[in-house]
């Protein structure tokens, strides 16, 4: 398992060369999901598991997007480097607030085909690893790259609106408001990969009661073949959705980073008032 000091590492830099023990999830974490107009907009970049983890500061050089969005108005997150939380803004207006976030590419490396099975199995990706066999690579330690696309709704002065596409290589969106809407039959989403929905994919959606440390339940499902899943959603509590897409990656970012697979991973929080 990670350290605490090479979580800070993750962050203190565009790259970083490390092994994976189980993989860790980022998340955007809210220290209010649901505020008045007059309030900030205050948010943690998060990284860890089971809903427990570590905030890094505001770093520039760590993301390639971070902004603040309501309807059609958006804009960039402008905090001071190493504060926290890393974002941290004045609302536009009552109505849902997204705040999305695109990561830089960062390094992983591996030391055995088995840990990075392991990875794979534990995100539904366990047919990679017979992929990576076949690549007939020499034996030893090989790089994976990877980066994440992150949201989070927030409701501001009740939270009237809608989720929509930020245009993420990866991406979650809400199809209803669950600060307002009637979530009696669950919550809907749908789950997009370059553009077009992502069909018969593994998602991880973790539960808690707001203000727990740590997730109560977790559970995974996968989208249909349009793209969507509805997740049951109680009161009082807070969810994370992630996902994880792996690819071979280009040619120009295999050479440039000497990495051998490319993984893209999408993850949105929210939470269900009482």
């Amino acid at each position: 398992m990670f350290t605490k000091s090479l979580f800070a590492a993750v962050f203190a830099g565009a790259l970083f060369f490390c092994e994976h023990g189980l993989a860790h999830e980022m998340w955007l974490q809210p220290q209010n999901f649901q505020i008045a107009a007059d309030e900030m907009i205050d948010v943690d970049i998060i990284v860890g598991e089971d809903f427990a983890g570590t905030s890094y500061g505001f770093s520039p050089n760590n993301f390639r997007r971070l902004e603040v969005s309501k309807d059609g108005d958006r804009k960039d997150v402008g905090s001071e480097v190493g504060a926290k939380p890393a974002v941290s803004e004045v609302p536009f207006g009552p109505g849902l607030h997204v705040v999305t976030y695109q990561s830089a590419n960062l390094v992983t490396s591996y030391s055995t085909v088995e840990r990075f099975g392991r990875f794979l199995e534990s995100k539904g990706l366990g047919e990679f690893t017979a992929k990576h066999e076949a690549l007939n690579l020499e034996p030893g330690r090989f790089r994976e790259v990877y980066s994440r696309y992150a949201k989070s709704l927030i409701a501001v002065d009740g939270g009237e609106g809608q989720d929509n596409s930020q245009n993420l290589t990866v991406e979650f969106t809400a199809l209803a408001n669950p600060y307002t809407d009637d979530l009696k039959d669950g919550l809907n989403f749908s789950l997009t990969k370059f553009g077009e929905p992502w069909s018969d994919q593994q998602v991880l959606v973790l539960e808690k009661p707001t203000g727990a440390d740590a997730a109560s339940r977790s559970l995974k499902i996968k989208t249909d073949g349009d793209g969507q899943l509805t997740i049951d959603v109680k009161p009082g509590h807070t969810y994370l959705l992630d996902v994880v897409h792996i690819r071979r990656p280009s040619e120009e970012l295999a050479a440039s980073l000497n990495a051998v697979w490319e993984t893209l991973w999408a993850s949105i929080t929210f939470e269900v008032p009482e």
